[in-house]
């Protein structure tokens, strides 16, 4: 049986503000920074940062080669993704691995396990830009009331990309 979702990122991120000293609410010390995930933070209490701020500091590029059905399944299949949230992202593939590992046949093994990491992907946008996607109702609202044309203006852009990628 898979453990409910959020039980199970809850004792991860719990288990990470363990193996790094840090309580709830602690982020990453790059000014600006507002990261406090602690699935994404790496170092310790004196030294907290961010992976993609720690990658900067290391002079390495922030975006990695993530395995989205995991190593086990598609070892070759990988998408390019920044360091944060291919953290989450892994994370939450140990929840499902084990159950579908369990799968006998390659071909819905892989199904399961793209369909497992596409509702992943799909939580954590959901999480992350979840307050953005709420805006868009007030976002036309204010377009509609501020700018009565601009439905007609947007298609007329619309058509003239499309005519000019043709």
């Amino acid at each position: 049986m898979i453990e409910p979702f959020d039980d199970f990122m809850e004792r991860e991120r719990q288990r990470a503000r363990r193996r790094l000293g840090i309580g709830v609410g602690d982020r990453c010390s790059i000014p600006d920074c507002t990261q406090s995930d602690p699935l994404r933070l790496t170092g310790s209490n004196s030294d907290l940062l961010c992976y993609e701020h720690r990658k900067a500091r290391q002079g390495t590029s922030p975006i990695e080669h993530h395995h989205p059905t995991t190593k086990k399944i598609e070892p070759r299949f990988t998408i390019s993704v920044s360091g944060n949230p291919h953290r989450v992202l892994t994370t939450m593939s140990r929840r499902w691995i084990d159950g579908v590992m369990r799968i006998d046949d390659r071909t819905l093994r892989v199904g399961v396990a793209r369909m497992s990491t596409l509702f992943d992907v799909l939580r954590l946008i959901l999480v992350e830009y979840g307050d953005d996607v709420d805006q868009l109702p007030m976002l036309f609202k204010w377009l509609d009331e501020d700018r009565p044309g601009w439905r007609k203006d947007f298609n007329s852009w619309r058509d003239s990309l499309t005519e000019r990628d043709q």
